[in-house]
């Protein structure tokens, strides 16, 4: 939203009274207009305010039959009349992070906060701060707890005596003196912002390294949760075949009706057909009334010859795996509850900065008064 407010006149198209073409009709169009470029994805959601992009890629190396790294194709077309827009070569896209201006701004914004602006290395740090915070959550909220104090209660006491002393103890740590010493503020806002918050830091730490670190959190989620089955090898068939998405968007509407049906979900609204050529069969995605803010879709493979479904994919209900990654997605990132819970991700943003420098004041202070006491004690052993 910030970005079209920044930026109102990328990708738009003046609003018209006649009716928009087809999408499968501007991939004709479009095609026409790159003879010789391969399309295998065909978005089925075009918008009326919107340019409508569709991709081409290059003819594979006629030596070695390997896919090409340039010469990539990003038509963008009117959605009223087909006509070209612009067109660019999207695997010579580069990320431009200065100068920042209003048209990059957002995107520079998105790229430090997924990878710090530095690819992969990027990745690999967050992930590894994404692991190391889900322990600090355990060890933190270990370190709350009151110490045991073996002569706070007689033996003779009653059991529920002494745990009603522990618990009134710990209930001290959940508490903010806001008219208490500087250095006491920080520490009760740390602690217990830090107790009050436990489920929602939790949350993002675990997200954040499954987006980061997959090799460690994937098989950890897999164990607790339900994974989805390996996927079967790639068929190479050494011929490559030319998709006729006119032909299978009928056939891909049947199955996936039929798999609502049987599986109770609702199709809202149709998302992309595309062709798997390693596979020879055909995906049809549509966002269904079991999607968690948009973030991943209902999908079918499927072979348009013998009309059959060869893998069914939801986003929840089928494996808990799959459920709780777009979960955690939809946590993260905001993707439901609309303004409400963008307002709460939001003020979590400022309570984790809070947080982090409640915590490297308490971790200041304490250092300091280590190094003054390690210089008094030399001075009074020479009294």
């Amino acid at each position: 939203e910030i970005d079209d407010w920044l930026n109102p006149d990328r990708d738009r198209v003046a609003v018209r009274a006649a009716p928009m073409l087809e999408p499968l009709e501007l991939r004709d169009r479009a095609a026409a207009l790159v003879p010789w470029g391969r399309n295998a994805y065909v978005d089925l959601h075009a918008r009326p305010d919107r340019s409508f992009e569709i991709v081409f890629a290059p003819p594979p190396n006629p030596v070695t039959g390997a896919e090409r790294e340039s010469g990539y194709v990003a038509l963008k077309l009117d959605p009223y009349t087909g006509a070209e827009l612009s067109r660019r070569d999207p695997s010579q896209d580069k990320h431009q992070v200065w100068p920042v201006t209003r048209e990059n701004l957002m995107d520079t914004i998105r790229m430090l906060h997924i990878q710090l602006l530095m690819g992969q290395t990027g990745d690999l740090i967050l992930g590894i701060v994404a692991l190391v915070w889900l322990l600090d959550c355990f060890v933190s909220a270990y370190l709350t707890l009151p110490a045991r104090i073996a002569a706070a209660q007689p033996v003779s006491a009653p059991s529920d005596a002494r745990r009603r002393s522990r618990l009134s103890r710990w209930a001290i740590a959940w508490k903010i003196r806001w008219r208490a010493s500087a250095f006491r503020l920080n520490f009760d806002l740390h602690r217990a912002g830090g107790l009050w918050l436990w489920g929602m830091l939790f949350m993002f730490a675990w997200s954040s390294g499954t987006f980061n670190l997959q090799p460690v959190f994937r098989p950890v989620n897999d164990f607790f949760f339900e994974p989805p089955p390996t996927e079967p090898a790639p068929l190479h068939h050494g011929v490559e075949s030319t998709p006729d998405f006119r032909a299978a968007l009928p056939i891909a509407r049947q199955l996936m009706a039929e798999q609502a049906r049987l599986h109770d979900f609702k199709i809202t609204q149709e998302y992309y057909i595309a062709f798997a050529s390693d596979r020879q069969e055909y995906v049809y995605a549509v966002n269904g009334d079991r999607l968690f803010g948009h973030q991943d879709g209902t999908y079918i493979c499927f072979d348009a010859t013998r009309k059959t479904v060869t893998k069914l994919h939801m986003p929840s209900g089928q494996y808990a795996g799959i459920t709780l990654i777009n979960w955690l997605s939809a946590l993260h990132m905001a993707a439901f509850g609309g303004i409400p819970y963008k307002t709460i991700v939001f003020l979590m943003g400022l309570a984790i900065t809070m947080l982090s420098v409640t915590g490297v004041y308490i971790w200041w202070r304490k250092r300091r008064a280590r190094l003054a006491g390690a210089r008094l004690t030399p001075a009074r052993g020479r009294r």
